[in-house]
Formats: structure tokens, sequence, C-alpha cells
């Protein structure tokens, strides 16, 4: 393999690997993201549930999306309500 090609290869990889690694809002793992949860068939009832119990946040604001997009709702996302 040249020095050149080596070179980009090593590069896609590293790419590649940052894009695994990194955050996902949908998933809530950065801190300054809501928390969010696998819930199929989220409604918002459920939702607001699974934010009670699991998250300890009082009067939630919540959300359902789907992950992949067209697919059904799966995804339960928690605000806390700004006063």
């Amino acid at each position: 393999m040249a020095p050149r090609s080596r070179v980009l290869f090593l590069a896609a990889i590293m790419v590649a690997t940052m894009a695994v690694l990194s955050p996902s809002p949908v998933h809530g793992r950065h801190y300054t993201q809501p928390p969010c949860g696998h819930l199929p068939g989220c409604t918002p009832d459920l939702c607001r549930k699974m934010c009670q119990y699991y998250y300890y946040i009082g009067n939630p604001v919540v959300t359902c999306g789907n992950t992949p997009p067209g697919t059904t709702l799966d995804t339960c996302c928690c605000m806390k309500q700004e006063n």
C-alpha cells in the first residue's frame, strides 16, 4: 500500500471511529441533552410516566420520537418545565 493510501485509510478509520463513539442526542448521552429512552409504542401518557419513574422529573414536558425516522414511535424524551 502506498504511503498516501495508507494515510487516507487511517484517516477514514479514525473518522468512522469518531462517528461511532460520538454522543447521540437522541439517546440523551450528552449532559446538556434531555434524557431519552427506548419506549416502544410511545404515547405522551406512557412517556410522562417513564419520565417520572425513571428520571425523577416531577412534571415533565415529553416528546415521542422515532429512530430511525419513518418507523414507529419508540423513543421518549423528557424535559423539565421552565418556570
